[in-house]
């Protein structure tokens, strides 16, 4: 299995949408996304968990409040 751990910070909703679009257009099945977020973000949570509800790959998504 592939981890793909991906830092978002204060996110343009745009590129976060198309990083992870291009994560499931992958002929690779075998990965997971690992989503970090450095502060609360709501929109970002939905955002991902929008996209990847129908993905069969498994994800997580770990907000850091300093």
């Amino acid at each position: 299995m592939l981890s793909f751990i991906v830092p978002v910070f204060n996110p343009d909703l745009k590129i976060l949408e198309k990083c992870v679009k291009s994560l499931l257009d992958q002929s690779l099945t075998d990965w997971e996304l690992i989503a970090i977020l450095d502060g609360p973000d709501p929109e970002a949570v939905t955002l991902i968990d929008k996209l990847m509800r129908k993905a069969t790959q498994h994800y997580a998504v770990i907000e850091i409040d300093h």
